[in-house]
């Protein structure tokens, strides 16, 4: 190795380890320009390419790296780790197979595999190897951090509790630590013990926004005007305006929301004296508070939540909308269906929830078996000729939340997924069927009802990806109800 060489290399590890990776890919090339046969600097290269989401590149440099050092491990590992971002699940778990049949205790596979089979649905064995990494290395947070959030996902919720405020007690409070210890806690019900931990989210999966201005402090403040900003889904949003009355009351508060438009007639008509803006737009304030904090300042526990309805559709659009229903209806119930999650963008292992929470549609022809139902399509954007169960479809005419609160208005319930939708007709004091895939969400609990809105049953999967068992159930609940 040439004088060179040592300190290109030297200085690209530094600039690598600094975070500085555009300016340590230029010198790893430089390099590699004058050593192609540098199979570790061309690794290297990869990890920086990965870690800027240039996959192709990536991928390409991963498996000329593969041909020059075929007995590398982390290059196995690492790119496994790309394969299971781009969705190449099956090939990611066959390499980290390959890694652990030469080595048997190589923590970084070991972890990455317990990932792996999350996302191919075998959460025994993503457990199984979770633990064995964190046996192999307790002195390593992270993977005490991703136990605990596998043990969470295989519905092992006080095991995941026990290992988390553990690894808190040995490490101190980390945030990914604390993150995952408040959603198991919201699981368990236990939502005062959640509110603390759940304020790791900004240092853990979250951008902060508004840092400039004044977090809201309940000890201190008390009127003025506050800046409440919507930071997660809609559906998370929607299920938050039930406690801003009570947060504007119990504070003497002025409230700015910022929040996306397709949300502003809702908050209008709960709030009608609240400022609205949409993300971006500028905002007067005297501090700020992210929406989903709200019951951290309420200090809210979960026997608080009354369930009431809370939202109500707009009074001139009602009487349209039940117009078009009743014109295109069969005598019996109307009900609204929802099996996707939306169309997003993302593919891979972004996708993964998407696709976990959706239904395929295919899937759906039981319904067709729930006998005097009109079924109505309540997903803008969805191909309802896809389905095998007749639907009807007026979401052409749906312009946002304002028309699909209207819809619901003219319906008898909806059946849908964990999207918005559910939010929004239980918070209409709609009865709603959500078909729930087998790890759930943090704030419909573990239970089959829904303790933040009266009148939600859910229907859960038995087994991971499984969808029959919940769609027998819901059909079932349906047929049961008194129309």
């Amino acid at each position: 190795m040439s004088h060179q060489h040592e300190q290109w290399f030297h200085q690209a590890n530094q600039l690598q380890a600094a975070g500085q990776l555009a300016e340590a890919a230029v010198l790893w090339q430089r390099l590699l320009q004058l050593a192609p046969g540098d199979w570790q600097a061309r690794l290297n290269l990869a990890n920086v390419w990965q870690a800027q989401a240039q996959y192709e590149p990536a991928l390409e440099a991963y498996l000329v790296v593969l041909q020059q050092a075929p007995q590398s491990l982390s290059a196995k590992c690492n790119l496994a780790q790309l394969l299971k971002t781009l969705g190449e699940y099956a090939v990611a778990a066959q390499l980290l197979q390959e890694v652990l049949a030469q080595d048997a205790r190589h923590i970084d596979a070991l972890s990455a595999l317990s990932l792996v089979c999350l996302y191919l649905c075998q959460n025994d064995l993503a457990v199984d190897f979770a633990r064995q990494a964190c046996a192999l290395a307790p002195d390593r947070p992270a993977l005490a951090a991703n136990l605990g959030l596998l043990l969470t996902q295989a519905r092992q919720y006080e095991e995941a509790e026990s290992v988390l405020s553990a690894a808190i007690a040995r490490f101190g409070a980390l945030s990914d630590l604390r993150w995952n210890r408040a959603i198991v806690r919201l699981y368990l019900g236990q939502y005062e013990a959640a509110w603390p931990d759940y304020e790791a989210r900004f240092a853990s999966v979250l951008p902060a926004r508004h840092t400039a201005l004044m977090r809201f402090d309940p000890l201190r403040h008390h009127g003025g005007r506050v800046l409440l900003w919507a930071e997660q889904g809609l559906g998370d949003s929607i299920m938050m305006m039930q406690l801003l009355p009570a947060l504007q009351q119990r504070f003497a508060l002025q409230l700015t929301i910022e929040a996306p438009v397709s949300l502003h007639g809702l908050f209008a008509r709960l709030l009608p004296e609240a400022v609205l803006l949409q993300p971006g737009e500028p905002a007067e304030a005297d501090a700020q508070l992210p929406m989903m904090s709200v019951p951290a300042v309420l200090a809210l526990p979960r026997q608080a939540l009354a369930g009431h309805p809370y939202l109500l559709a707009a009074a001139d659009s009602v009487a349209s909308w039940q117009q078009k229903v009743t014109a295109c209806a069969a005598p019996g119930r109307r009900l609204g269906l929802v099996w996707s999650s939306g169309v997003w963008s993302a593919a891979g292992a972004a996708n993964y929830n998407h696709t976990r929470k959706s239904i395929p549609a295919a899937q759906l022809a039981a319904l067709a078996n729930v006998p005097g139902v009109s079924w109505f399509a309540l997903q803008p954007g969805c191909d309802s000729q896809q389905l095998p169960v007749p639907v009807i479809d007026l979401t052409p005419d749906i312009q946002g939340f304002d028309d699909t609160a209207a819809l619901m208005a003219a319906l008898d319930g909806v059946v849908t997924v964990d999207t918005a939708a559910a939010h929004l007709a239980a918070a209409m004091g709609k009865p709603v069927w959500v078909l729930m895939r087998y790890e759930g969400a943090p704030f419909f609990g573990q239970h089959d009802d829904m303790p933040w809105y009266r009148g939600v049953v859910v229907c859960r999967q038995q087994q991971p990806g499984e969808w029959g068992e919940a769609l027998a159930k819901c059909i079932d609940m349906i047929k049961s109800r008194p129309t």
